[in-house]
């Protein structure tokens, strides 16, 4: 593992020791918690196509379409 330093806002730190407190856990371990969480989010997103990006953006009567697309395609 390695040292590092960094500055809080207040809040931020006031926030953390809290939930320190509350989990029983260093405050190191919380910032390094997040970090691992917020990784792994970017690095879902980056891994989703351009299509699979598109799905559910739009709205519908949850009716199924897609079983009769044809009839709506072609009205």
């Amino acid at each position: 593992m390695n040292r590092s330093q960094i500055l809080l806002e207040e809040n931020q730190y006031q926030l953390l020791k809290q939930i320190s407190k509350s989990r029983r856990a260093s405050i190191a371990k919380l910032i390094r918690e997040a970090i691992d969480i917020v990784y792994k989010l970017k690095s879902n997103r980056k891994s989703k196509t351009t299509l699979s990006r598109l799905a559910g953006i739009a709205k519908g009567t949850g009716e199924a379409v897609a079983r009769n697309h044809d009839h709506y395609l072609y009205k």
